[in-house]
């Protein structure tokens, strides 16, 4: 993750989820909280379900507690499109 006062980063890797823990809306939040960012602040998303592991809810549980926690900031979500 890269951050600075104004715009936050957020990256999820791979290495994010080796234990297959079932993550809940409230992990995800907490896990916001824990990396410091801003929530009155601008967040850049780029990530997978895959890379986040499993979520009680899925996607639409990531795009809850991302929306949830920057209400007061801004949040941008990168589409991307992979075809085979």
């Amino acid at each position: 993750m890269v951050t600075d006062k104004k715009l936050s980063i957020l990256v999820i890797s791979e290495e994010r989820n080796e234990s297959h823990h079932m993550y809940t809306y409230h992990d995800l939040v907490r896990d916001l909280e824990n990396l410091k960012i801003d929530p009155k602040g601008t967040i850049l998303v780029h990530s997978s379900m895959k890379s986040i592991g499993p979520v009680e809810g899925g996607a639409d549980t990531v795009l809850d507690a991302l929306m949830d926690y920057m209400k007061d900031g801004l949040l941008v979500l990168l589409d991307s499109v992979i075809e085979n």
